[in-house]
C-alpha cells in the first residue's frame, strides 16, 4: 500500500535540518531572521507565526529562546498550488515511502512509540 503524504509536511530535522531553508530562514536562525519574510501573516500565537505562501499555502516557524527551532509548510490541498517550499516533492502526491528513500527517515517520530523495522518498511 502506498500512503499519500499530504498535510502536515513536516520539515525533517534533526539531520536535514541545517540544510533546509524556506523563506531564506533555517532551523537554528535567530528569531529576527523573520524580519525578511514579506508574506502575509494569518496567525500568531506563543511563538509560532503562520504565514500565507505565494502559492496559496501555509508556512508556519516557531521560536522559542529567540531561536528558530521548527517549520513547517503545509498544504492546504488545492490541487494546482501542489509544490513546496523546498525539494521536489509534490504535495498530495509525495509518498512517505519516497521520503523514506531520499531521505532514510520519517522526519518525525513519537516519544511514546518505537520504531518498527520489517523486511521491507520501516513503520
Amino acid at each position: 500500500m502506498n500512503v499519500i503524504f499530504e498535510i502536515p509536511l513536516i520539515i525533517l530535522t534533526a539531520i536535514l535540518s541545517s540544510n533546509i531553508s524556506m523563506q531564506d530562514v533555517k532551523i537554528g536562525d535567530r528569531e529576527n531572521s523573520l524580519n525578511k519574510i514579506s508574506l502575509k501573516i494569518v496567525a500568531k500565537e506563543n511563538g509560532m507565526i503562520k504565514y500565507l505562501t505565494e502559492n496559496k499555502n501555509h508556512f508556519s516557524v516557531t521560536c522559542e529562546n529567540r531561536k528558530v527551532v521548527y517549520m513547517e509548510n503545509d498544504w492546504l490541498q488545492n490541487l494546482e498550488n501542489t509544490k513546496p517550499l523546498f525539494s521536489n516533492f509534490i504535495f498530495g502526491k509525495t509518498s512517505l515511502r519516497e521520503i523514506r528513500n531520499i531521505y532514510h527517515t520519517n522526519g518525525f517520530t513519537y516519544r511514546e512509540r518505537g520504531g518498527f523495522v520489517t523486511e521491507t518498511d520501516l513503520i
